[in-house]
């Protein structure tokens, strides 16, 4: 029987082929479908949402990529990945800082973020 070695550069790559199904299958769908409450369930005054769930998923998904990726020996490929992965977070920042978000907000997201959306501080 032959044995599978998993690499971090492996762990990696199935993370990232994760992060772009979760946000191809929240982009894909059309706004109708979502609209109807096929994708949706009402609980109480608290609206689920798959698509919402699944773009929050790839967000905090990239961010702990691009730290994962600090540890990992990089090649030209993941220097790159990086890089197109962190091009969606400096745009975030920058919309946060103009709409005049102080920094402790910029905070809070980024720990939304990175808890997938399981720790929220209202402030």
């Amino acid at each position: 029987m032959k044995s599978i070695k998993i690499t971090k550069r492996t762990v990696f790559y199935i993370l990232l082929a994760v992060s772009l199904i979760m946000l191809l299958i929240a982009l894909f769908p059309p706004g109708k479908v979502v609209d109807s409450g096929i994708l949706s369930t009402a609980m109480g005054n608290y609206e689920f949402s798959i698509r919402e769930r699944l773009l929050v998923g790839a967000l905090g998904l990239s961010v702990w990529l691009i730290i994962y990726g600090f540890f990992i020996k990089k090649q030209t490929l993941e220097w790159i990945i990086m890089i197109i992965l962190f091009i969606p977070h400096v745009i975030l920042i920058l919309v946060m800082k103009e709409y005049s978000h102080d920094i402790m907000y910029m905070l809070r997201m980024y720990l939304l973020i990175l808890s997938f959306g399981f720790i929220a501080i209202r402030g």
